[in-house]
């Protein structure tokens, strides 16, 4: 009986490393690109901007902005271009800047990778999208738009809005 109680033990630890190499495999392959899902997400919803909601195609800001997150997502070296002064941004835009914002946070924030296993080549590229997501991150809080409160402070005063 002891016998089989110890091959079930190692049979269980043989099937969980297999697992702990599997999942690992995937994360060293994938380089921990979960990080930009929120930002695909809304470059997504700046295409159904488009297309939906009857945002025009020839619009500067639509066309900024989604040029700028499709250059951070890709990795590209390029420079990004600057969000438009003199035209005002349509609200439907407007109302995608939160989401845009905390996706570029949380891709700041989030987006280690697995850093002992890539190429020269790799961190460079990651180098590249941290520094223009910040760079589109403070572009976006310096455009002249309305600024909303840090997370905290909007829990806060919502629970102060709903105690009135």
């Amino acid at each position: 009986m002891l016998i089989l109680l110890l091959a079930g033990a190692s049979a269980l630890a043989i099937f969980l490393f297999g697992g702990l190499a599997t999942a690992l495999g995937i994360t060293l392959r994938h380089r921990d690109s979960s990080a930009a899902y929120r930002l695909d997400a809304v470059r997504d919803r700046l295409v159904g901007l488009c297309v939906f909601d009857g945002v025009p195609r020839d619009n500067q800001w639509l066309d900024i902005l989604y040029s700028n997150v499709s250059s951070v997502l890709r990795k590209d070296a390029r420079k990004l271009s600057p969000l438009p002064e003199g035209e005002k941004c349509p609200p439907e835009i407007c109302a995608l800047q939160p989401d845009l914002r905390d996706a570029l946070e949380h891709l700041l924030r989030h987006h280690k990778g697995t850093f002992l296993r890539m190429s020269s080549h790799a961190r460079q590229q990651r180098r590249i999208q941290l520094e223009q997501a910040r760079s589109l991150l403070h572009m976006i809080e310096h455009s002249g738009q309305p600024h909303r409160l840090p997370r905290k402070w909007r829990f806060v005063s919502r629970l102060m809005s709903v105690a009135r």
